[in-house]
């Protein structure tokens, strides 16, 4: 089983409200970089112009590369969800090779001190009591959703690639997307 995202691209309206509760969800220092970020896309010319946003944090890949580059073994993929986490987060060596194999640069660099290893875990904890990840249940346009990929695939559809979105094919992120259509 693999647990994965979907995102509504015609849903989001660069809120910011996922990025918040996940900074308030993971307690994170102030200093501490997002470990979501909203990317806006704006295309066109007056007056025929529109607006797109990509909603990026770690996908879980089902070949994460990040697993493959840090040298101390810390992040490691769950086999009974497929959810990559970072299983010793103090042994880190601030090397940075995990940041810069990531397609989608999820992992980040605590600067609140320690210069440690950040990354999306899905809120394993709100995953436990059967809660959704904090920014799923704080989207106040419904963007967004979590599940097994397999449901999500069959509710939403098996677009895996967004206008703007690294290339999947080498990483194969479990993530579903919903394009805006532009008109």
């Amino acid at each position: 089983m693999q647990i994965g995202f979907y995102f509504d691209q015609s849903r989001c309206i660069a809120c910011y409200t996922c990025v918040a509760a996940c900074r308030s969800w993971n307690q994170l220092d102030p200093q501490d970089p997002d470990l979501i970020q909203i990317v806006s896309q704006e295309r066109g010319e007056f007056p025929n112009v529109s607006l797109s946003h990509l909603f990026i944090t770690c996908f879980h890949c089902a070949d994460p590369p990040c697993v493959r580059t840090c040298p101390a073994g810390l992040l490691m993929k769950r086999e009974k969800d497929g959810i990559v986490i970072v299983n010793t987060p103090e042994q880190c060596t601030n090397c940075q090779l995990c940041v810069e194999a990531c397609p989608y640069y999820a992992p980040k660099m605590s600067t609140g001190g320690e210069g440690k290893i950040l990354k999306c875990n899905l809120c394993l904890d709100r995953l436990g009591e059967r809660k959704p990840p904090a920014c799923v249940a704080s989207c106040p346009t419904e963007a967004l959703d979590v599940g097994e990929m397999d449901r999500l695939v069959s509710e939403h559809g098996e677009a895996r690639e967004l206008e703007g979105f690294p290339d999947c094919r080498k990483t194969n992120p479990s993530i579903v997307f919903k394009a805006r259509l532009i008109v």
